[in-house]
Protein backbone atom coordinates (compact mmCIF):
# COMPACT_ATOMS: atom_id res chain seq x y z
CA UNK A 1 0.00 0.00 0.00
CA UNK A 2 1.37 3.45 -0.85
CA UNK A 3 2.70 5.46 2.09
CA UNK A 4 0.28 8.35 1.60
CA UNK A 5 -2.65 6.00 1.63
CA UNK A 6 -1.35 4.36 4.79
CA UNK A 7 -1.13 7.72 6.57
CA UNK A 8 -4.68 8.58 5.55
CA UNK A 9 -6.00 5.29 6.84
CA UNK A 10 -4.16 5.75 10.17
CA UNK A 11 -5.53 9.26 10.60
CA UNK A 12 -9.09 8.16 10.00
CA UNK A 13 -8.67 5.18 12.27
CA UNK A 14 -7.36 7.43 15.10
CA UNK A 15 -10.24 9.85 14.69
CA UNK A 16 -12.78 7.04 14.87
CA UNK A 17 -11.12 5.58 17.92
CA UNK A 18 -11.10 8.97 19.63
CA UNK A 19 -14.82 9.30 19.09
CA UNK A 20 -15.85 5.79 20.03
CA UNK A 21 -13.78 5.19 23.17
CA UNK A 22 -14.71 7.40 26.14
CA UNK A 23 -11.85 9.12 27.91
CA UNK A 24 -9.37 8.84 24.96
CA UNK A 25 -10.09 12.23 23.46
CA UNK A 26 -7.88 13.93 26.00
CA UNK A 27 -5.05 11.49 25.37
CA UNK A 28 -5.18 11.80 21.56
CA UNK A 29 -5.38 15.57 21.44
CA UNK A 30 -1.72 16.24 22.36
CA UNK A 31 -0.45 13.92 19.64
CA UNK A 32 -2.44 15.73 16.97
CA UNK A 33 -1.11 19.12 18.11
CA UNK A 34 2.52 18.15 17.56
CA UNK A 35 2.30 18.74 13.82
CA UNK A 36 -0.36 21.41 13.58
CA UNK A 37 -0.39 25.00 14.69
CA UNK A 38 -2.61 25.31 17.76
CA UNK A 39 -5.69 27.44 17.52
CA UNK A 40 -5.17 30.70 19.42
CA UNK A 41 -8.64 30.62 20.96
CA UNK A 42 -8.16 27.08 22.22
CA UNK A 43 -4.79 27.85 23.81
CA UNK A 44 -6.34 30.38 26.21
CA UNK A 45 -8.75 27.95 27.71
CA UNK A 46 -6.07 25.32 28.24
CA UNK A 47 -4.25 27.54 30.76
CA UNK A 48 -7.18 27.80 33.13
CA UNK A 49 -8.15 25.64 36.07
CA UNK A 50 -8.17 21.91 35.39
CA UNK A 51 -10.85 21.40 38.01
CA UNK A 52 -14.11 20.81 36.11
CA UNK A 53 -17.46 21.78 37.40
CA UNK A 54 -18.91 18.81 39.29
CA UNK A 55 -22.40 19.58 38.05
CA UNK A 56 -21.25 19.81 34.42
CA UNK A 57 -18.94 16.77 34.49
CA UNK A 58 -21.89 14.47 34.98
CA UNK A 59 -23.59 15.63 31.78
CA UNK A 60 -20.27 15.51 29.90
CA UNK A 61 -19.70 11.93 30.91
CA UNK A 62 -23.14 10.92 29.79
CA UNK A 63 -22.82 12.68 26.43
CA UNK A 64 -19.34 11.39 25.80
CA UNK A 65 -20.55 7.81 26.08
CA UNK A 66 -23.04 8.30 23.26
CA UNK A 67 -21.96 8.06 19.64
CA UNK A 68 -22.71 10.81 17.17
CA UNK A 69 -24.92 9.17 14.52
CA UNK A 70 -23.50 11.46 11.84
CA UNK A 71 -19.90 10.82 12.72
CA UNK A 72 -20.01 7.08 13.46
CA UNK A 73 -19.03 6.15 9.90
CA UNK A 74 -15.42 7.01 9.26
CA UNK A 75 -14.37 7.65 5.70
CA UNK A 76 -11.20 6.16 4.30
CA UNK A 77 -10.46 7.42 0.81
CA UNK A 78 -12.35 8.99 -1.98
CA UNK A 79 -11.61 8.90 -5.77
CA UNK A 80 -11.61 12.20 -7.58
CA UNK A 81 -14.32 11.92 -10.29
CA UNK A 82 -12.38 14.15 -12.70
CA UNK A 83 -9.01 12.56 -12.43
CA UNK A 84 -9.93 9.06 -11.26
CA UNK A 85 -7.21 9.15 -8.62
CA UNK A 86 -7.69 8.44 -5.02
CA UNK A 87 -6.03 11.05 -2.79
CA UNK A 88 -5.52 9.69 0.76
CA UNK A 89 -3.69 12.83 2.06
CA UNK A 90 -6.24 15.49 1.07
CA UNK A 91 -9.78 14.25 1.37
CA UNK A 92 -12.69 15.96 -0.28
CA UNK A 93 -13.61 19.11 1.71
CA UNK A 94 -17.29 18.29 1.23
CA UNK A 95 -16.68 14.75 2.40
CA UNK A 96 -14.65 13.60 5.33
CA UNK A 97 -12.38 16.37 6.67
CA UNK A 98 -9.81 14.71 8.85
CA UNK A 99 -7.65 17.83 9.06
CA UNK A 100 -6.86 18.03 12.78
CA UNK A 101 -6.06 21.71 12.57
CA UNK A 102 -9.45 22.93 11.35
CA UNK A 103 -12.15 20.26 11.04
CA UNK A 104 -15.30 20.80 9.03
CA UNK A 105 -18.12 21.87 11.35
CA UNK A 106 -20.71 20.25 9.06
CA UNK A 107 -18.83 16.94 8.71
CA UNK A 108 -17.99 14.34 11.28
CA UNK A 109 -16.84 17.01 13.81
CA UNK A 110 -14.59 14.58 15.55
CA UNK A 111 -11.25 16.19 14.91
CA UNK A 112 -8.93 16.72 17.81
CA UNK A 113 -8.76 20.48 17.19
CA UNK A 114 -12.49 21.17 17.71
CA UNK A 115 -14.52 18.27 19.05
CA UNK A 116 -18.16 17.70 18.47
CA UNK A 117 -20.15 19.83 20.93
CA UNK A 118 -22.54 16.87 21.45
CA UNK A 119 -19.67 14.46 21.99
CA UNK A 120 -16.95 14.36 24.60
CA UNK A 121 -15.56 17.88 25.12
CA UNK A 122 -12.00 18.70 24.25
CA UNK A 123 -9.78 20.19 26.91
CA UNK A 124 -9.00 23.24 24.81
CA UNK A 125 -12.45 24.85 24.51
CA UNK A 126 -15.45 22.95 25.78
CA UNK A 127 -18.85 23.36 24.24
CA UNK A 128 -20.72 26.15 26.09
CA UNK A 129 -24.04 24.29 25.60
CA UNK A 130 -22.66 20.97 26.82
CA UNK A 131 -20.08 20.66 29.54
CA UNK A 132 -19.71 24.14 31.03
CA UNK A 133 -16.46 23.78 32.85
CA UNK A 134 -14.89 27.19 32.32
CA UNK A 135 -14.24 28.36 35.90
CA UNK A 136 -13.78 31.95 34.79
CA UNK A 137 -17.37 32.41 33.65
CA UNK A 138 -19.69 29.67 34.82
CA UNK A 139 -23.14 29.12 33.46
CA UNK A 140 -25.56 31.14 35.63
CA UNK A 141 -28.14 28.35 35.32
CA UNK A 142 -25.69 25.65 36.37
CA UNK A 143 -23.86 25.18 39.65
CA UNK A 144 -22.66 28.57 40.88
CA UNK A 145 -19.47 27.87 42.68
CA UNK A 146 -17.22 30.63 41.39
CA UNK A 147 -15.75 32.22 44.52
CA UNK A 148 -14.90 35.43 42.65
CA UNK A 149 -18.53 36.50 42.13
CA UNK A 150 -21.08 34.41 43.96
CA UNK A 151 -24.69 34.33 42.98
CA UNK A 152 -26.61 36.88 45.14
CA UNK A 153 -29.60 34.48 45.29
CA UNK A 154 -27.42 31.54 46.36
CA UNK A 155 -25.34 31.13 49.48
CA UNK A 156 -23.69 34.42 50.46
CA UNK A 157 -20.46 33.63 52.23
CA UNK A 158 -19.24 37.22 52.18
CA UNK A 159 -18.40 37.91 55.85
CA UNK A 160 -18.43 41.68 55.37
CA UNK A 161 -22.17 41.79 54.61
CA UNK A 162 -24.15 38.90 56.01
CA UNK A 163 -27.40 37.82 54.48
CA UNK A 164 -30.25 39.57 56.31
CA UNK A 165 -32.51 36.58 55.54
CA UNK A 166 -30.01 34.10 56.91
CA UNK A 167 -29.62 33.28 60.56
CA UNK A 168 -29.98 36.48 62.56
CA UNK A 169 -28.26 36.52 65.92
CA UNK A 170 -30.21 37.79 68.88
CA UNK A 171 -30.05 41.56 69.34
CA UNK A 172 -28.15 41.11 72.55
CA UNK A 173 -25.52 38.84 70.93
CA UNK A 174 -24.73 40.88 67.80
CA UNK A 175 -21.06 41.73 67.51
CA UNK A 176 -20.20 45.39 67.66
CA UNK A 177 -17.01 47.35 67.09
CA UNK A 178 -17.90 49.68 69.98
CA UNK A 179 -17.37 48.50 73.56
CA UNK A 180 -20.54 47.77 75.49
CA UNK A 181 -21.69 50.62 77.72
CA UNK A 182 -21.44 49.86 81.43
CA UNK A 183 -24.80 49.26 83.15
CA UNK A 184 -26.34 52.31 84.76
CA UNK A 185 -26.70 51.73 88.48
CA UNK A 186 -30.24 52.09 89.77
CA UNK A 187 -30.60 54.78 92.40
CA UNK A 188 -31.88 53.36 95.65
CA UNK A 189 -34.87 55.18 97.15
CA UNK A 190 -34.06 57.70 99.80
CA UNK A 191 -34.85 56.54 103.31
CA UNK A 192 -37.94 58.02 104.86
CA UNK A 193 -37.35 60.87 107.24
CA UNK A 194 -37.58 59.84 110.86
CA UNK A 195 -38.88 61.99 113.66
CA UNK A 196 -36.48 63.97 115.84
CA UNK A 197 -38.50 66.13 118.17
CA UNK A 198 -41.14 68.77 117.56
CA UNK A 199 -41.04 72.36 116.36
CA UNK A 200 -43.06 74.90 118.36
CA UNK A 201 -44.42 78.18 117.05
CA UNK A 202 -46.94 80.95 117.75
CA UNK A 203 -49.32 83.03 115.61
CA UNK A 204 -49.45 86.47 117.21
CA UNK A 205 -51.37 89.65 116.41
CA UNK A 206 -49.90 93.00 117.37
CA UNK A 207 -47.02 95.42 116.70
CA UNK A 208 -43.75 93.85 115.48
CA UNK A 209 -41.85 94.96 118.58
CA UNK A 210 -44.43 93.36 120.85
CA UNK A 211 -44.40 90.17 118.79
CA UNK A 212 -40.59 89.93 119.04
CA UNK A 213 -40.74 90.36 122.83
CA UNK A 214 -43.51 87.75 123.09
CA UNK A 215 -41.56 85.26 120.98
CA UNK A 216 -38.53 85.62 123.22
CA UNK A 217 -40.71 84.91 126.22
CA UNK A 218 -42.31 81.85 124.57
CA UNK A 219 -38.89 80.43 123.61
CA UNK A 220 -37.32 80.86 127.04
CA UNK A 221 -37.49 77.19 128.04
CA UNK A 222 -37.09 75.67 124.56
CA UNK A 223 -34.04 74.34 122.74
CA UNK A 224 -32.70 77.16 120.60
CA UNK A 225 -32.13 76.03 117.00
CA UNK A 226 -32.74 77.67 113.62
CA UNK A 227 -35.81 76.11 112.10
CA UNK A 228 -38.51 76.65 109.47
CA UNK A 229 -40.27 80.05 109.30
CA UNK A 230 -42.68 80.63 112.19
CA UNK A 231 -40.92 78.32 114.65
CA UNK A 232 -39.35 79.63 117.85
CA UNK A 233 -37.80 76.44 119.31
CA UNK A 234 -38.20 72.72 119.69
CA UNK A 235 -38.81 69.97 122.23
CA UNK A 236 -37.83 66.32 122.28
CA UNK A 237 -41.20 64.68 122.99
CA UNK A 238 -44.88 65.29 122.28
CA UNK A 239 -45.90 65.43 125.99
CA UNK A 240 -43.36 68.23 126.49
CA UNK A 241 -44.84 70.10 123.55
CA UNK A 242 -48.41 69.75 124.91
CA UNK A 243 -47.24 70.97 128.32
CA UNK A 244 -45.79 74.04 126.60
CA UNK A 245 -49.15 74.69 124.94
CA UNK A 246 -50.95 74.37 128.29
CA UNK A 247 -48.57 76.87 129.88
CA UNK A 248 -49.00 79.65 127.33
CA UNK A 249 -52.58 79.21 126.10
CA UNK A 250 -54.10 81.48 128.80
CA UNK A 251 -52.88 84.34 130.89
CA UNK A 252 -54.35 84.59 134.40
CA UNK A 253 -55.35 82.48 137.35
CA UNK A 254 -56.87 79.09 136.55
CA UNK A 255 -60.60 78.49 136.82
CA UNK A 256 -62.28 75.71 138.83
CA UNK A 257 -62.47 72.47 136.87
CA UNK A 258 -65.78 70.68 136.33
CA UNK A 259 -66.48 67.87 138.73
CA UNK A 260 -66.38 64.33 137.37
CA UNK A 261 -68.94 63.17 139.91
CA UNK A 262 -72.41 64.63 140.52
CA UNK A 263 -71.94 67.45 143.02
CA UNK A 264 -73.20 71.02 143.55
CA UNK A 265 -71.39 73.50 141.27
CA UNK A 266 -71.26 77.08 142.60
CA UNK A 267 -71.51 79.93 140.12
CA UNK A 268 -68.18 81.58 139.33
CA UNK A 269 -68.52 85.25 138.38
CA UNK A 270 -64.94 86.30 139.09
CA UNK A 271 -62.15 87.17 136.66
CA UNK A 272 -61.22 84.67 134.00
CA UNK A 273 -57.97 83.99 132.13
CA UNK A 274 -57.61 85.46 128.68
CA UNK A 275 -56.13 83.69 125.68
CA UNK A 276 -52.48 84.52 125.14
CA UNK A 277 -50.14 87.28 126.12
CA UNK A 278 -52.51 90.23 126.59
CA UNK A 279 -50.22 91.86 129.12
CA UNK A 280 -47.49 92.06 126.46
CA UNK A 281 -49.62 93.95 123.99
CA UNK A 282 -50.26 91.02 121.60
CA UNK A 283 -53.14 88.66 120.94
CA UNK A 284 -52.29 84.99 120.79
CA UNK A 285 -54.23 83.55 117.88
CA UNK A 286 -52.81 80.00 117.99
CA UNK A 287 -49.92 77.88 119.20
CA UNK A 288 -48.51 75.26 116.84
CA UNK A 289 -46.79 71.89 117.23
CA UNK A 290 -45.09 70.59 114.10
CA UNK A 291 -43.12 67.39 113.67
CA UNK A 292 -39.38 67.82 113.16
CA UNK A 293 -37.57 65.60 110.66
CA UNK A 294 -34.05 64.26 111.13
CA UNK A 295 -32.65 66.75 108.61
CA UNK A 296 -34.08 69.75 110.45
CA UNK A 297 -37.20 70.12 108.30
CA UNK A 298 -40.83 69.39 109.10
CA UNK A 299 -42.88 66.22 109.00
CA UNK A 300 -46.54 65.38 109.49
CA UNK A 301 -47.66 64.23 112.92
CA UNK A 302 -49.89 61.18 113.20
CA UNK A 303 -52.11 62.39 116.00
CA UNK A 304 -53.83 59.81 118.24
CA UNK A 305 -57.40 58.87 117.42
CA UNK A 306 -58.73 59.80 120.87
CA UNK A 307 -58.23 63.11 122.63
CA UNK A 308 -57.33 61.35 125.90
CA UNK A 309 -54.10 60.00 124.33
CA UNK A 310 -52.85 63.52 123.67
CA UNK A 311 -53.13 64.63 127.29
CA UNK A 312 -49.85 64.06 129.15
CA UNK A 313 -49.97 62.63 132.68
CA UNK A 314 -50.73 65.19 135.39
CA UNK A 315 -52.33 67.74 133.06
CA UNK A 316 -55.95 68.49 134.24
CA UNK A 317 -57.50 68.55 130.77
CA UNK A 318 -60.87 66.86 130.34
CA UNK A 319 -61.40 65.39 126.82
CA UNK A 320 -64.67 66.57 125.32
CA UNK A 321 -66.57 66.71 122.04
CA UNK A 322 -68.41 69.48 120.22
CA UNK A 323 -72.09 68.63 119.74
CA UNK A 324 -72.46 70.77 116.61
CA UNK A 325 -70.33 70.40 113.49
CA UNK A 326 -68.65 73.72 114.20
CA UNK A 327 -69.08 76.62 116.59
CA UNK A 328 -67.51 80.06 117.20
CA UNK A 329 -64.85 80.25 119.89
CA UNK A 330 -64.81 83.45 121.92
CA UNK A 331 -61.94 85.13 123.69
CA UNK A 332 -64.01 85.88 126.83
CA UNK A 333 -67.35 84.73 128.29
CA UNK A 334 -70.40 86.98 128.28
CA UNK A 335 -73.86 87.09 129.89
CA UNK A 336 -75.39 86.19 126.53
CA UNK A 337 -73.82 84.32 123.64
CA UNK A 338 -72.29 86.97 121.34
CA UNK A 339 -72.88 87.00 117.59
CA UNK A 340 -70.72 84.64 115.57
CA UNK A 341 -68.96 87.61 114.00
CA UNK A 342 -67.37 88.43 117.37
CA UNK A 343 -65.65 85.09 117.60
CA UNK A 344 -61.98 84.68 118.37
CA UNK A 345 -61.60 81.46 116.31
CA UNK A 346 -63.66 78.61 114.89
CA UNK A 347 -63.90 75.15 116.42
CA UNK A 348 -64.67 72.05 114.38
CA UNK A 349 -66.04 68.77 115.62
CA UNK A 350 -63.43 66.83 113.59
CA UNK A 351 -60.65 68.12 115.85
CA UNK A 352 -59.91 67.53 119.51
CA UNK A 353 -61.41 69.49 122.39
CA UNK A 354 -60.29 69.77 126.02
CA UNK A 355 -62.06 71.39 129.01
CA UNK A 356 -59.87 73.32 131.47
CA UNK A 357 -62.39 75.13 133.70
CA UNK A 358 -65.79 76.80 133.89
CA UNK A 359 -67.17 80.27 134.60
CA UNK A 360 -70.47 82.19 134.64
CA UNK A 361 -71.38 85.57 133.32
CA UNK A 362 -74.59 87.21 134.61
CA UNK A 363 -76.73 90.26 133.83
CA UNK A 364 -79.63 92.10 135.57
CA UNK A 365 -81.03 93.75 132.45
CA UNK A 366 -84.50 92.14 132.74
CA UNK A 367 -84.94 92.82 136.49
CA UNK A 368 -83.69 89.40 137.51
CA UNK A 369 -80.34 87.75 137.29
CA UNK A 370 -79.68 85.81 134.12
CA UNK A 371 -76.43 83.88 133.80
CA UNK A 372 -74.75 81.87 131.06
CA UNK A 373 -72.48 78.99 131.95
CA UNK A 374 -69.20 78.86 129.98
CA UNK A 375 -66.39 76.38 129.57
CA UNK A 376 -62.74 77.30 129.23
CA UNK A 377 -61.41 75.09 126.42
CA UNK A 378 -58.44 74.41 124.14
CA UNK A 379 -59.35 73.20 120.67
CA UNK A 380 -56.91 71.38 118.40
CA UNK A 381 -57.37 71.66 114.65
CA UNK A 382 -54.52 69.82 112.93
CA UNK A 383 -51.24 71.14 114.34
CA UNK A 384 -52.81 74.33 115.74
CA UNK A 385 -54.10 74.81 119.28
CA UNK A 386 -56.54 77.65 120.00
CA UNK A 387 -57.70 78.77 123.43
CA UNK A 388 -61.04 80.38 124.29
CA UNK A 389 -64.55 79.91 125.66
CA UNK A 390 -67.60 77.99 124.52
CA UNK A 391 -71.16 77.92 125.95
CA UNK A 392 -71.41 74.84 128.17
CA UNK A 393 -74.50 73.45 126.42
CA UNK A 394 -72.45 73.03 123.19
CA UNK A 395 -69.86 70.71 124.74
CA UNK A 396 -70.25 67.15 126.06
CA UNK A 397 -67.64 65.35 128.06
CA UNK A 398 -66.46 62.11 126.51
CA UNK A 399 -66.64 60.32 129.86
CA UNK A 400 -69.98 61.94 130.81
CA UNK A 401 -72.36 59.74 128.74
CA UNK A 402 -74.83 57.55 130.63
CA UNK A 403 -75.92 54.42 128.77
CA UNK A 404 -78.75 51.94 129.12
CA UNK A 405 -78.58 48.21 128.47
CA UNK A 406 -77.28 48.59 124.91
CA UNK A 407 -75.16 50.98 122.88
CA UNK A 408 -78.00 53.51 122.52
CA UNK A 409 -79.77 55.44 123.75
CA UNK A 410 -77.22 57.40 125.75
CA UNK A 411 -77.69 60.75 127.46
CA UNK A 412 -75.84 63.47 129.34
CA UNK A 413 -77.00 66.39 131.49
CA UNK A 414 -75.21 69.73 130.88
CA UNK A 415 -75.52 72.87 133.07
CA UNK A 416 -76.49 75.82 130.84
CA UNK A 417 -77.18 78.83 133.12
CA UNK A 418 -79.62 80.38 135.56
CA UNK A 419 -82.74 82.50 135.40
CA UNK A 420 -83.69 84.09 138.69
CA UNK A 421 -83.70 81.34 141.35
CA UNK A 422 -83.77 78.41 138.94
CA UNK A 423 -80.99 76.49 137.28
CA UNK A 424 -81.25 75.37 133.70
CA UNK A 425 -79.82 72.14 132.36
CA UNK A 426 -79.84 70.71 128.85
CA UNK A 427 -80.50 66.99 128.48
CA UNK A 428 -78.82 65.68 125.28
CA UNK A 429 -79.55 62.16 124.10
CA UNK A 430 -78.39 60.01 121.21
CA UNK A 431 -81.31 57.72 120.38
CA UNK A 432 -81.29 54.32 118.71
CA UNK A 433 -81.73 55.88 115.27
CA UNK A 434 -78.45 57.81 115.76
CA UNK A 435 -80.06 61.26 115.96
CA UNK A 436 -79.18 63.76 118.66
CA UNK A 437 -82.06 65.33 120.62
CA UNK A 438 -82.16 68.09 123.25
CA UNK A 439 -84.48 69.00 126.08
CA UNK A 440 -84.20 71.92 128.54
CA UNK A 441 -84.73 70.89 132.16
CA UNK A 442 -85.37 73.45 134.96
CA UNK A 443 -84.76 72.89 138.70
CA UNK A 444 -84.29 75.19 141.72
CA UNK A 445 -80.84 76.47 142.69
CA UNK A 446 -79.29 75.12 145.86
CA UNK A 447 -77.39 77.81 147.84
CA UNK A 448 -76.70 79.78 144.64
CA UNK A 449 -75.22 76.70 142.97
CA UNK A 450 -76.19 74.20 140.35
CA UNK A 451 -77.63 71.27 142.24
CA UNK A 452 -76.06 67.86 141.96
CA UNK A 453 -77.91 65.65 139.47
CA UNK A 454 -77.95 61.91 138.87
CA UNK A 455 -79.05 60.53 135.50
CA UNK A 456 -80.41 57.01 134.97
CA UNK A 457 -81.35 55.36 131.64
CA UNK A 458 -84.07 52.68 131.67
CA UNK A 459 -85.00 51.47 128.21
CA UNK A 460 -86.24 54.49 126.24
CA UNK A 461 -86.62 56.66 129.31
CA UNK A 462 -84.29 58.90 131.31
CA UNK A 463 -84.78 59.63 135.00
CA UNK A 464 -83.05 62.67 136.59
CA UNK A 465 -82.67 62.96 140.38
CA UNK A 466 -81.85 66.56 141.48
CA UNK A 467 -80.73 67.39 144.98
CA UNK A 468 -83.68 68.89 146.90
CA UNK A 469 -86.22 68.35 144.08
CA UNK A 470 -88.55 65.73 142.69
CA UNK A 471 -87.18 63.29 140.07
CA UNK A 472 -88.02 64.05 136.45
CA UNK A 473 -88.78 61.35 133.84
CA UNK A 474 -88.27 62.12 130.13
CA UNK A 475 -88.81 59.95 127.04
CA UNK A 476 -85.67 59.63 124.87
CA UNK A 477 -87.14 60.19 121.44
CA UNK A 478 -88.02 62.96 119.02
CA UNK A 479 -90.45 64.54 121.49
CA UNK A 480 -87.46 65.91 123.41
CA UNK A 481 -87.08 68.68 120.81
CA UNK A 482 -90.52 70.15 121.56
CA UNK A 483 -90.53 73.42 123.47
CA UNK A 484 -91.60 73.08 127.09
CA UNK A 485 -94.61 75.27 127.88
Amino acid sequence: MPPRLCRAVLALTAAAALHLVPGTAHAAAPAAKTTETPVPKASKSSTKSDKPDPAASKSSAVKSSKQDPKSSKPETSKTDPKTGKTDPGKPDPKASKPDPGKPDPKASKTGPGKPDPKASPAPGKPDPKASKTDPAKPDPKASKTDPAKPDPKASKPDPAKPDPKASKPAPGNQPSDKPAAPPVPQASPAPAATGDGYWLGAALLGPPESQSAANRLLAADLTAEPGPPGTIGRTATLPEAVQWVARWSFTGDPLPAPSREPSPTPLHEGPVPRPGLWSHGVVLHALTITGRSSDGGTRAIRWPQTAAEIVPPGLPWIPAVLLAERAPLFAAPAAHVPPAGDRHALVRRSGSLFILGHADRCTQATGQRVCTHWLQVIARDGDSFRAGYLPAFQVARIDGWIRGAGQNPKAQLLPAGTVGETAQFVLVARTRDGNLHRRTVVTPLVDDAYPAARLRIEGEWATIDFTGAKPQRIALDGSMDARVR
